[in-house]
């Protein structure tokens, strides 16, 4: 038996992630991502962060998916995500929201293959802060405009 991060090392089994569980506190220390008033207590600001995530991904793939075992386990029938999409705990989507207590609240980038790199591997550093604040996700969807491939 050998142990690999490969992101895929056979076709005939599906490949492994690296997924990214983000969250964000504010300068008072407080999650931005959560907010009880609101459905499934996800914030203006998260559905922002969401949003420009989302436009993103296309370019941020390069960085997370960067060999090319970690494109081939990006195909349909399989976990790992093919389109831009996102849902509130849902595993198929490339952003999962996981809803929760202010401690909890988070996104999971379900993009990332096992074998990119890890000081490069957070999306949110590549992301223009004007081009994320122009998007805003109003809700879940099942597919994207934006193609993954």
């Amino acid at each position: 038996m050998m142990a690999t991060f490969m992101a895929k090392w056979s076709n005939n089994y599906p490949g492994q992630s690296g997924h990214i569980h983000i969250s964000l506190k504010g300068k008072d220390g407080k999650s931005v991502f959560h907010d009880a008033k609101k459905e499934h207590n996800i914030s203006d600001k998260m559905r922002w962060f969401i949003g420009g995530q989302q436009q993103l991904m296309p370019e941020v793939l390069a960085m997370i998916a960067s060999t090319v075992n970690s494109y081939s386990r990006l195909i349909p029938g399989f976990w790992a995500p093919t389109d831009a999409t996102w849902g509130v705990e849902n595993r198929t989507c490339a952003l999962r929201v996981i809803p929760g207590s202010e401690k909890s609240q988070r996104v999971e980038y379900r993009i990332a293959a096992a074998d990119c790199n890890p000081t490069s591997r957070w999306p949110p550093r590549s992301a223009p802060a004007s081009t994320a604040s122009s998007t805003r996700s109003s809700r879940p969807s099942r597919s994207s405009a934006i193609p993954m491939r």
